[in-house]
């Protein structure tokens, strides 16, 4: 992992409703097939996507992960929490709706800072593909600049 990308960026985190969680993955994947950095990375839920449909229509479904470790479907009146970025939290790459959140606080800690130090008490890393990210098309082959999800 290279921590260049990672250099100032603090854990925050804020409330969203199920409604302003869609919109900030719909914001994440819209631009899919030019690659850019706004792609979502998520834990405690898990999506389908379409890269084919038109941007704003691309979340097929999502499902949270409840406190028993099984999955369930977003509730649009829920509140969730999110942990996230001090960049996102202030609306970059898109995530406006980030700066609506109730309950907004920047904790202060580098994110690096917090990555190195989970790493290092839980090393050995056991990678484990849960699918947190399916991608049910191929992206257009007018635009091939970018990564599929596994």
């Amino acid at each position: 992992m290279s921590w260049k990308y990672y250099p100032l960026n603090t854990i925050a985190r804020l409330d969203l409703t199920g409604v302003q969680l869609r919109e900030a993955l719909e914001n994440g994947v819209s631009t899919i097939e030019n690659g850019e950095g706004r792609f979502p990375q998520v834990a405690g839920l898990r999506f389908e996507l379409n890269p084919q449909a038109p941007p704003g229509k691309r979340i097929l479904s999502i499902q949270v992960q409840n406190a028993d470790g099984n999955y369930q479907p977003l509730d649009t009146k829920a509140t969730y929490r999110v942990i996230t970025n001090n960049f996102l939290l202030n609306g970059g790459d898109g995530y406006e709706v980030f700066k609506s959140g109730k309950n907004q606080i920047d904790t202060g800690f580098l994110l690096a800072d917090v990555v190195m130090d989970y790493i290092s008490s839980h090393s050995p890393i056991n990678q484990q593909l849960d699918k947190r990210i399916v991608q049910v098309a191929k992206i257009s082959e007018r635009n091939q600049n970018y990564y599929e999800t596994p």
